[in-house]
């Protein structure tokens, strides 16, 4: 069973949130099966949400894709209450800023070994945990835009440097290559239109997409209230 790497989504610049929400993009997964849905919402994943731009704005009220992106986190009273009850993401790897979970990344590579076979590595702005590797090879997954034209083993962590075409990204279903704020392209849902990319709840309908250059773009969740809508949420920005 493949996993997502668990906080790829502070990178991206999106928010991580609870479980049992279907995800917006598709992060670069791990080999390892262990998975903390603590780390995880649909707009989490989403690596398209701050650098690509769009001309259509009408549905946003003016926001554009480079304004910083909110998204639904966990709400909180203190860190204690964003513990997922594993070494990596427990309490010391988060904060709770204006009552939501932000993770604060690893520590090292003793607590990123309680997922399996990982490391802590800096991906800038954090620390997160990365699936280890001796060489390339240990980080190809077998399919299209995760196989080892995709990675570097750098400093014995897997490192995802993006996938390469759309085509790549359809060998997972109707996916496109998005861009992302940190410059590494990412498979996203593929669209014709904004109510393509539209999911469940009030924080991804259609004022919080955008279709751009074919691929879906989360906008970022509008008030708690949306966030409300889908669990115990509040809209806030993920990284601290």
């Amino acid at each position: 069973m493949m996993v997502r790497y668990l906080l790829m989504c502070v990178m991206w610049g999106a928010g991580c949130g609870g479980s049992g929400l279907q995800n917006t993009t598709t992060a670069p997964p791990s080999s390892d099966t262990a998975e903390v849905s603590v780390s995880e919402t649909r707009p989490s994943d989403d690596p398209s949400s701050t650098e690509r731009t769009t001309e259509d704005t009408s549905s946003t009220g003016g926001t554009t894709l480079e304004d910083p992106v909110q998204t639904c986190l966990p709400a909180c009273t203190s860190a204690a209450d964003c513990s997922a009850g594993i070494e990596a993401y427990d309490e010391d790897n988060y904060a709770c800023v204006e009552g939501g979970c932000v993770y604060t990344g690893c520590i090292g590579d003793d607590e990123c070994r309680s997922l399996g076979d990982y490391v802590c590595r800096d991906v800038g702005p954090l620390f997160v945990c990365q699936p280890a590797c001796e060489r390339v090879s240990d980080c190809d997954l077998g399919l299209a835009p995760y196989d080892a034209d995709n990675y570097a083993c750098v400093e014995g962590g897997c490192d995802y440097l993006g996938c390469l075409s759309d085509e790549e990204c359809q060998d997972l279903g109707a996916y496109a290559c998005a861009s992302s704020a940190s410059g590494i392209r990412y498979c996203a849902p593929a669209c014709s239109g904004v109510n393509d990319c539209v999911q469940a709840g009030a924080a991804y309908d259609e004022d919080n997409y955008a279709c751009d250059e074919g691929a879906c773009v989360y906008l970022g969740c509008q008030s708690d209230k949306e966030c409300k809508d889908v669990g115990d949420f509040v809209c806030g920005e993920s990284i601290p």
